[in-house]
């Protein structure tokens, strides 16, 4: 697979020669100023993050990696951060493998991590610098409860739609709104750092409704069910 033709607007860090299809970025200015200011006064993202090494954080990696050992390459890892993922996924896959994070940075670390095994582009996950239908599989975790506005959800779920193929799969992850001890953290943490969001899984459906995809499955995570789980892991198909 020839992954360089794969890549659209954005910035390219990934293996030698992927660039040269990287054309100037569609992105909204007014998008690219509110994510920009949100890491000025939130600080860029940690290279070795805190919020990626927890129980919770490794269970959703767990769980991902085994809603991805049959889904359709390539798999774009969206909010890749240092590659953790990626690296568990290359024992799964010797081929297929794109990583995307807004932070530049990290994307690095992540390029080095994975030694030219998987390559990677710089973007925001509201405009992936990924041509349409391009991807098999989206996958996106520990990530969108991060977003810097709450609406941020409806924009990421249409992105990820545009870039996968027909017949392809998105998994993604939502902190669960009704489990009390996400309520209170999140809520700590708004008030505190900076803002996070959770997402209920009736706002997920309909989202993925509009997109033209179809809800396949929901993995409960650290939980006995969706509503008690602390995250759950969101699968759908694009028909």
């Amino acid at each position: 697979m020839n992954v360089e033709s794969e890549f659209g607007p954005g910035t390219s860090d990934s293996a030698p020669g992927a660039g040269s299809a990287i054309r100037a970025s569609s992105a909204s200015a007014a998008s690219d100023r509110e994510v920009k200011r949100y890491f000025e006064r939130h600080g860029e993202p940690d290279l070795l993050p805190r919020l990626s090494r927890g129980v919770l954080q490794t269970a959703i990696r767990r769980a991902a990696l085994a809603a991805l050992r049959s889904a359709p390459r390539p798999i774009l890892d969206v909010g890749c951060g240092d590659g953790q993922l990626l690296e568990l996924l290359e024992g799964e896959a010797t081929e297929g493998l794109l990583g995307c994070d807004f932070a530049l940075p990290v994307v690095r670390v992540a390029r080095h991590r994975m030694a030219g095994r998987a390559q990677f582009a710089s973007g925001r996950l509201q405009a992936l610098p990924f041509r349409p239908g391009s991807v098999g599989t989206v996958v996106c975790i520990n990530t969108l409860y991060n977003l810097p506005s709450r609406g941020g959800l409806a924009e990421a779920l249409a992105e990820f739609a545009r870039v996968v193929c027909s017949g392809g799969r998105l998994v993604f992850e939502l902190r669960n709104p009704l489990h009390p001890l996400i309520r209170a953290l999140f809520w700590w943490n708004r008030t505190a750092e900076h803002p996070l969001w959770t997402h209920g899984l009736r706002e997920a459906r309909r989202r993925l409704t509009d997109c033209g995809l179809a809800l396949s499955a929901v993995v409960p995570i650290l939980g006995p069910c969706r509503s008690l789980s602390l995250a759950n892991l969101v699968i759908a198909n694009r028909p």
